[in-house]
């Protein structure tokens, strides 16, 4: 009596019952061997807050950079694979490559880790901020204070023959 009831109400749930649809699209996900390297490099960064030693400390941040240059690979070749993949997929579906295409037109990419002067990786953003501004700066010189021009009006209203020239076949 038992087994009627619960056929015939499977049967009846399935029949007026929709069935849940999927949600969304595909997800990105990390692949597996970054989210290691990510993990690793966690732990390297709490071992190194840990640490008083100096010898110990840059034994681990020896670790941290052949992680983070490992990560960078890793971008890369996924990378480089979806572009060939976009490349590919042109002639059969070319909605595909100017997607591909697009989302980097828009794309900013954030500043990486930078080298010191001193030849360390600075990863946090005001002091990359600050590595840039003296980069920037260190180009330009400041001027020679006796020979700054302090009121450029006069030389300018300076006739010269060239001026005079000029002006007159401006006029015409």
């Amino acid at each position: 009596m038992m087994e009627i009831i619960v056929t015939e109400l499977l049967e009846t749930c399935n029949k007026y019952i929709p069935k849940k649809k999927r949600k969304g699209g595909r997800r990105t996900q990390i692949p597996r061997a970054r989210k290691i390297l990510m993990r690793k490099r966690t732990k390297l960064n709490k071992q190194m807050d840990r640490t008083e030693k100096e010898d110990k400390k840059q034994e681990i941040w020896t670790q941290i950079t052949e992680i983070e240059e490992n990560i960078q690979k890793s971008h890369e070749q996924q990378r480089k694979s979806e572009e060939s993949n976009a490349i590919t997929n042109i002639k059969l579906n070319p909605n595909y490559f100017f997607s591909y295409a697009k989302k980097f037109s828009k794309a900013c990419a954030p500043l990486g880790p930078l080298l010191t002067p001193e030849g360390q990786l600075e990863e946090n953003a005001e002091n990359i901020c600050k590595l840039l501004a003296e980069q920037y700066q260190s180009p330009f010189s400041k001027p020679d204070e006796a020979k700054k021009v302090t009121d450029p009006h006069p030389l300018l209203c300076l006739p010269t023959p060239l001026t005079k020239q000029l002006l007159q076949a401006w006029k015409t």
